[in-house]
This record gives structure tokens, sequence and C-alpha cells, in this order.
């Protein structure tokens, strides 16, 4: 079912930000980075783990996925940090208005960064 979802925000991601905007050369890469991050925050986050993923294992996992190419170095690290310092959690619960503008307003944050409009939420999943 994940997958699904991160095929189709790839998808849509790609289509309204062609490069030099985004720096994925198709949404394959967009998708691959996705579902990398969200394994990530898996890694990173889960308590019964006691190997965490280093940014270089996550730089190696997601080597030449942008059609042959690697995605930028500085890219993937402030991806990484995002996830390892905040968690993606599931959004907020039906009538948590508080927390559900809290988690727009970290989006809205997010997105006006390079790194942060290719994965505007690290509160969404």
């Amino acid at each position: 079912k994940i997958d699904r979802c991160v095929e189709s925000f790839a998808q849509v991601y790609f289509k309204a930000n062609q490069p030099p905007v985004t720096p994925f050369a198709n949404s394959d890469a967009c998708f691959v980075l996705a579902f990398a991050t969200v394994m990530l925050n898996t890694d990173q986050h889960n308590p019964t783990l006691t190997r965490r993923m280093k940014l270089e294992d996550f730089v190696r996992n997601n080597k030449t996925i942008n059609n042959g190419d690697d995605l930028p170095l500085d890219f993937q690290e402030q991806v990484f940090l995002a996830i390892q310092n905040r968690e993606i959690k599931v959004g907020a619960g039906v009538g948590d208005t508080d927390a559900l503008a809290e988690q727009w307003d970290g989006v809205v944050k997010r997105s006006q960064s390079q790194a942060g409009a290719a994965f505007a939420s690290s509160q969404l999943a």
C-alpha cells in the first residue's frame, strides 16, 4: 500500500517540479529516494533496532538512482539529517486541528528549501 502512495507522490511531484527546480532526472528517481526515505525513517526511529544507518550507507544505497547518475551529495545529506533529526509520523488524529495546523506550518516552512521542496513534510507519511 505504501509503495502506491509513494509512487503517486513521485509522479505528481516530478510533473510539478521539473529540473532544474528539482535534482531528479525522472519520476523513478523521485520514487526511489522517497521510498528510501520511508525506510530511513524506520531505521532511524524504530526503538528495536540497535544498528542505525549512517549517511554513507544512505548515499551508497541510493547510488545511480537518478537515471544512472547519483543525486547531489548535499541534497542526500539534507534529506538524511532531516529524517535523523525528526521522525516522519502519521498525520494528526481526526479533529486534532491544532496538530494539523502545526504540521501544515512545518510543510510550508520546509518547502522553501530545495531539499524541503522535494520532501516537504517530515510529519506526514
